[in-house]
């Protein structure tokens, strides 16, 4: 998942993440309903058919391990970025839950913090920019600038 951010585009990842959070959830449903569809032979029945199956279920199981493949992976992404947030400090949780995680438009968030914290607009997009910085680089690693 977090290729698809091409290490740079933090700001996409952070207001994706409760879509992947939804997407991975869905994903999860679909692969215990995939469980259900596929069964082992039963050797205790009278007559077992050894005849190659047409019922699509060598494409069903592939299916499911490329789903439990992306599952994992998203769980793994979700995982890093949801440690980087719990590791920013209270003001920064505010700032990024203000501009990423609430439905409201860039000016909406910019007042909230300016009420809350009495900072000077600019000084909010400062701190913005500041919090990319530091999630992008705990997320990515550090680039040589």
């Amino acid at each position: 998942m977090l290729e698809k951010y091409l290490r740079y585009d933090v700001v996409g990842m952070l207001t994706g993440l409760k879509e992947n959070k939804k997407l991975l959830q869905l994903w999860k449903n679909q692969l215990e309903g995939m469980a259900d569809n596929i069964q082992a032979i039963q050797y205790d029945k009278e007559k077992v058919s050894t005849q190659p199956r047409k019922d699509g279920i060598d494409e069903l199981i592939i299916r499911r391990d490329n789903l439990r493949q992306r599952i994992k992976e998203y769980e793994k992404d979700i995982g890093i970025i949801e440690d980087c947030l719990n590791s920013l400090d209270e003001e920064e949780s505010f700032i990024v839950n203000e501009f990423f995680f609430k439905n409201q438009s860039g000016l909406s968030a910019t007042l909230n913090i300016t009420d809350e914290y009495h900072y000077e607009q600019s000084t909010v997009y400062r701190r913005r920019a500041d919090i990319v910085k530091k999630i992008k680089a705990m997320v990515f690693g550090r680039e040589e600038e």
